[in-house]
């Protein structure tokens, strides 16, 4: 039975990648047209590359481990994805995005925070018919905090940080999940939606770079090193694939996320780690087009030879 749910799950793997690579195409299409869609389909985007980047973790540790007895059917094919560069490629393509108008998305959560969340939050808590002095402490000063910001920081590229906000977010759920609460949290759905609303707001603002590791970061490559560079190597062969091959050198740049400031000494390794693949692979490709120009260069001396005899 896990066998057999094993081959019908690999299935259902390929033809999710297949979905994605659409969809991450056809998003990316829109939001380099339309920029100012970052903010408003920001959830929508970082889903997007969760999903992928969940398809690309799948994929890697079952190649890696596939299943010992001989399958039937095309179990293997499904574990081998010609087309996995793409789906790379587009991955890359809305990180890049996200990055390079991230001040787009600070201006729109900012305006949102301050005309909204603040106003809502604030007749919220006016409404609430309990309220203890710490709970309404944590929320004055989450409400005062998102009233209190301006586009105008946005131009000036003010430093922002919510951490606070998101410390009293969770010290409130502390205080209103005690026994004897007398604000109970679970009575008050509204107010812990819109409050938990303000917080993913308030990442948009200052956290874009951590959320982009939260949802597309494909460190795992520097573990999976040897399916790393045969992904590389068929994409290099495959004609169709070769425009999105840029996707492997950009994707060497995620490996600094696998480090941790409690192993210091892993961080001289995973860089020097980096480096060298990347090295590689920019070699390859430098290759791979000396030897495509050259034999462009070849064809049309060829046909200029022939027009000159004829």
């Amino acid at each position: 039975m896990v066998h057999f749910g094993f081959i019908t799950s690999a299935h259902h793997h390929r033809e999710r990648r297949k979905f994605l690579r659409t969809t991450l195409k056809e998003l990316g299409l829109i939001l380099t047209d339309q920029p100012g869609l970052l903010g408003p389909k920001a959830l929508l985007i970082f889903i997007g590359l969760c999903c992928a980047r969940d398809e690309v973790y799948w994929l890697l540790r079952h190649n890696d481990n596939p299943p010992q007895q001989k399958s039937k059917g095309k179990t293997a094919e499904d574990l081998v994805d010609r087309q996995l560069p793409e789906l790379l490629f587009h991955m890359e393509e809305l990180r890049v995005l996200v990055r390079k108008y991230s001040q787009v998305m600070q201006r729109y959560y900012v305006q949102y925070l301050t005309g909204y969340d603040a106003i809502s939050l604030n007749q919220m808590v006016q409404n609430l018919q309990v309220c203890p002095e710490d709970e309404s402490i944590i929320l004055s000063s989450i409400c005062n905090t998102i009233q209190g910001l301006s586009v105008k920081q946005v131009e000036e590229n003010e430093m922002f940080d919510f951490r606070a906000i998101r410390l009293d977010w969770i010290r409130f759920q502390a205080y209103t999940s005690m026994n004897k609460a007398q604000l109970v949290l679970s009575e008050n759905r509204e107010l812990a939606s819109l409050l938990d609303t303000v917080v993913f707001h308030s990442k948009m603002v200052d956290y874009l770079d951590e959320i982009l590791v939260e949802t597309s970061d494909l460190s795992i490559f520097c573990f999976y090193n040897k399916i790393f560079e045969d992904q590389f190597h068929m994409c290099l062969e495959f004609p169709a694939q070769n425009r999105y091959i840029v996707a492997f050198p950009l994707i060497c740049g995620h490996f600094q996320s696998c480090t941790h400031e409690l192993c210091p000494e892993e961080r001289h390794h995973i860089r020097e780690r980096s480096l060298s693949v990347v090295n590689m692979f920019l070699d390859e490709m430098a290759k791979e087009a000396k030897n495509i120009i050259t034999t462009i260069c070849d064809e049309q001396c060829t046909m200029s030879d022939k027009v000159c005899i004829l």
